[in-house]
């Protein structure tokens, strides 16, 4: 915690010193406030998207939970992982799942599951738009770590669907029933082509709906980024804020997006501003999880 912090605040103290600080507040000064209103509906909408793709998740895995009840602990989760290191998040929303009724290794595979999913979606997303950022960008990316994350992502899900099929002697243990039982998930839920395709488009459509959000801060603040270097260039900004280096992404975040919308001739002010807009208001939305989380236990339920 205490070094995510540090990397945090070191990081955000890198891109400020780098950028004039009286031009972003301008900027920041000057936006639109009907088109920061339209962000955050968009960010709300997001926000429930992604809600119901775990909840779609869980129920794949023969483990529902009613809307509003996954709501609540997805709402709880996601403000413990932007306030503590990510991973917190999970294990809250898993443990509170667990508390609903859910068998503890399939709330855990519920919650790994949508993680991955997520992940999976960010990177085919980047890996589709690769020949139109190579046409945009030229040589200015390096082209072949991409190769090398598809091939990271396959073999991750390859294992994560064998992982039950290793030797009987290995297998005795309560944490290696845990992840047979986890591999057994993965199968049910990927390869089931209506499961996979229709978490997938929950997950892709969840990473649209953040492009859009991020265009339309943007445009709030008259950096003049169009929606196509959006959409190619975002999510990069994404993925790199999913790397756990930090608290909420916070720090990382801000230097991607300064270096990222750069590359479309945005100014290091305009992109600045723009991503901590953004994540103040994704923390906005999460806070009422805050309240949530001394509001007590979900009632119990059961779940064959």
């Amino acid at each position: 915690m205490a070094v995510k912090l540090v990397v945090s605040a070191a990081l955000i103290g890198f891109v400020v010193y780098h950028v004039d600080v009286g031009e972003a507040g301008r900027s920041l000064a000057g936006a639109d406030v009907g088109l920061l209103a339209v962000a955050a509906v968009v960010a709300c909408g997001q926000f429930l998207i992604a809600a119901w793709r775990w909840m779609v998740i869980c129920r794949m895995l023969d483990a529902p939970l009613p809307f509003g009840q996954g709501l609540k602990i997805f709402w709880v989760g996601a403000f413990v992982g932007l306030a503590l290191p990510s991973s917190a998040g999970d294990a809250v929303r898993a443990v509170k799942a667990h508390r609903a009724g859910q068998a503890l290794g399939r709330a855990i595979s519920g919650v790994l599951l949508d993680r991955v999913t997520t992940l999976v979606a960010l990177v085919l997303w980047i890996l589709v738009s690769v020949p139109w950022l190579s046409a945009r960008l030229g040589d200015t990316v390096p082209w072949g770590a991409w190769p090398v994350l598809a091939g990271a992502m396959a073999a991750i899900l390859g294992a994560m669907t064998l992982l039950d099929r290793l030797p009987a002697s290995w297998r005795r243990g309560p944490l290696t029933r845990g992840v047979a039982a986890l591999a057994q998930d993965t199968r049910r839920l990927y390869l089931v082509p209506r499961h996979a395709a229709a978490v997938m488009g929950l997950a892709l459509l969840s990473h649209g709906m953040l492009v859009v959000m991020a265009y339309v801060l943007s445009q709030a603040v008259g950096s003049g980024i169009g929606l196509v270097d959006c959409l190619l260039l975002f999510p990069l900004v994404v993925l790199a804020s999913a790397v756990p280096i930090s608290i909420g992404g916070w720090g990382v975040r801000e230097g991607a997006m300064v270096a990222a919308f750069g590359l479309a001739g945005v100014s290091a002010e305009s992109a600045l501003v723009t991503s901590v807009l953004f994540g103040l208001l994704v923390t906005g939305i999460s806070l009422p999880g805050g309240v949530m989380v001394f509001s007590g236990r979900p009632k119990t339920m059961t779940v064959q």
